[in-house]
Parts: structure tokens; sequence; C-alpha cells
């Protein structure tokens, strides 16, 4: 069961559009598992846990980072600080793959009152982002730089959960390479008076079998480790590019910010 709150949760301004997280789940939890890291469930005060995400003091985005892993579930207040939710725990504690540590993604990833409102407004399915932006501004009163950040956060959450039945945002799920449907082989040549040899398709590639490990030297005393616990295939290839493009992103916004 959810704990009370206690605080308030700290702003550096209001907002003028409706509530929502500004960064997507994926990014969100790279910065619990830094706090996790270093206090596991303890209570924290806000300005340590701030340092732990990689900010030396308060501002609008480490405020609104830090927003954001509350309104997914991560973190919650108590008293005058605040810990690692059991869920996001959970999260930290269960092997890559596991459907504990799988459910608890889907549920968190959806958490944000306002996901749950647009995708219960579009029931057959998200819309194209143009026509979703238009109806956040006028429905929903958003500004249009900020409707811009909810679909890009609300796609990558309704990635993950897989709750989007509808054709929009069906990217998330299939990540279709254009390229497998046209990279044909050349067609022999034509010899005259005989009609042209059929066009075949390269043969697909077998996936790659489960269970493999790779590791990778990164520079310095980094090192990064990649457990396969199915079977990758090019559209896993390509979400997993998606992963490490935001985490490059989130690292970048915290350069920034340093």
């Amino acid at each position: 069961m959810a704990q009370t709150e206690a605080v308030m949760e700290p702003q550096a301004k209001k907002d003028r559009s409706p509530n929502y997280p500004q960064i997507t789940f994926t990014a969100a939890l790279g910065f619990a598992r830094k706090i996790w890291d270093q206090e596991k469930k303890h209570l924290v005060g806000v300005d340590v846990a701030l340092k732990h995400m990689g900010y030396n003091s308060k501002n609008g985005r480490s405020l609104a980072n830090l927003s954001a892993l509350r309104k997914y579930g991560l973190i919650v207040y108590e008293g005058n600080g605040l810990r690692i939710t059991d869920d996001a725990a959970a999260i930290f504690v269960f092997p890559v793959g596991s459907p504990e540590r799988e459910s608890r993604i889907s549920e968190l990833a959806m958490l944000p009152p306002l996901f749950k409102e647009i995708i219960k407004k579009f029931p057959g399915g998200l819309p194209s982002d143009a026509n979703l932006s238009a109806r956040l501004q006028t429905e929903w009163s958003f500004t249009q730089e900020a409707a811009n950040t909810v679909i890009r956060a609300l796609r990558h959450s309704v990635g993950l959960a897989a709750v989007d039945n509808g054709l929009a945002g069906r990217e998330n799920r299939e990540d279709s390479n254009p390229q497998e449907s046209s990279d044909m082989t050349p067609a022999a040549p034509v010899v005259t008076g005989s009609p042209p040899p059929p066009v075949v398709a390269k043969p697909v590639p077998p996936p790659v079998p489960a269970g493999e490990n790779h590791s990778w030297a990164l520079g310095g005393n980094v090192r990064a480790h990649l457990t396969i616990t199915g079977e990758l295939r090019p559209k896993n290839i390509k979400l997993l590019k998606q992963y490490v493009d935001l985490l490059a992103a989130a690292s970048e916004e915290e350069e920034e910010e340093k």
C-alpha cells in the first residue's frame, strides 16, 4: 500500500501545463538507480539525493527530474526526506528478464495519472503525434513544448508496458526495419529472349541463441555487460539502441548541469 507523503514535493516553479513527468521512465530509472546504489532503501535528504543523481544544487532541471521519479513511483517522500520505493527496489534486485522485474517496470512506466487518462481517452490506440499534440494543447491545456515532451515519454512507457493495442505507436513493440524488406540480392544478368530470373531475398540470419553474455571495455574503469535472455532479433537490437541513446541523452543532460 502506498504510504502517505508527509512533506510536499519540492518545486522549482509552478508548471503552466498539467502535471507530467518531463523525462522518460528509463531515464528516471537511471537516476533512481544512482540513489539506490548509494542508499538502498534508507531515508535520504533531498539535497543528498540530488547529489547522488549528479546535481550540485537545486534548480529547475534537477527538481523536475526528481519530480519525475516520484511520478513514476520510484521514490516516496517520508518525513523530511525520501527513499526508494519497494517496487523500484525490486527492479534493481531481481535479474533482468525475470517476471517480477518486468511486471513492475510495466506497472510503474504507466503509473503517471496523465498517461492513464490519455490511454483511456484513446482505447483503440494512440493517434499520430501531430493529432495527439493538438489534443493535449486544446483539451488538456498543454503548451506545445510540454505536449511534445509528454508524447515522447508516453510512447516510451507504452512500449515498455505494451498497453497500446492500436496501430499508432506500433513501432514501440515491433520496431520493423525497412531494410529487411528492401534488401534483396541483385538479379542475375538477363539473357536475350529468356524470361528474367526471379528476385530472391537474402536469407535472414538465425537469431542469437539465448543465454549469451557479452562484455566490453569502455575506457578507464568502466565496463559494460550485456546478458541476452531470449532470441535477439533485429527489432530487439533497434529497441536496445534506443535505450542506449536515451542513456546517452540523460548523461549529456547531467554534464550540462555540472
